[in-house]
């Protein structure tokens, strides 16, 4: 579980790091607003490749700084999209048996990335 949620963090932060420069809050909640009507927020999500959800995480990334009324609700939508990306590593992982590879690669210290770190 710790695993679990170490990559979803680190997720969340890669998302931060390519946050989208010169964006509007008229764009943020236009887009907050279409991304919601169009039904791929939630549990919807597993409609979005993992390309488009990062950029959307980039996005609201964005957008959370810039549109403090609207913050609460970006990193809600966040933390949805993440969990969704989370669970598709998860099962890239069983499905591609590499959860023993995983475990034995981060006995070593070294593998795991400082604390703090967005490595």
């Amino acid at each position: 579980m710790r695993h679990a949620i170490v990559i979803g963090v680190l997720l969340l932060l890669s998302a931060v790091c390519f946050a989208q420069e010169n964006i509007t809050v008229q764009q943020c909640r236009s887009d907050f607003q279409n991304w919601q009507s169009d039904g791929s927020n939630g549990l919807n999500a597993r409609a979005l490749s993992a390309q488009i959800i990062n950029f959307r995480l980039s996005q609201l990334s964005s957008c959370a700084i810039i549109d403090d009324p609207m913050e609460v609700h970006y990193l809600a939508q966040s933390v949805s999209y993440s969990s969704d990306l989370l669970l598709r590593y998860l099962m890239f992982i069983k499905r591609h048996n590499l959860g023993s590879e995983f475990i034995k690669e981060d006995e070593n210290p070294e593998n795991r990335p400082p604390m703090g770190s967005q490595r």
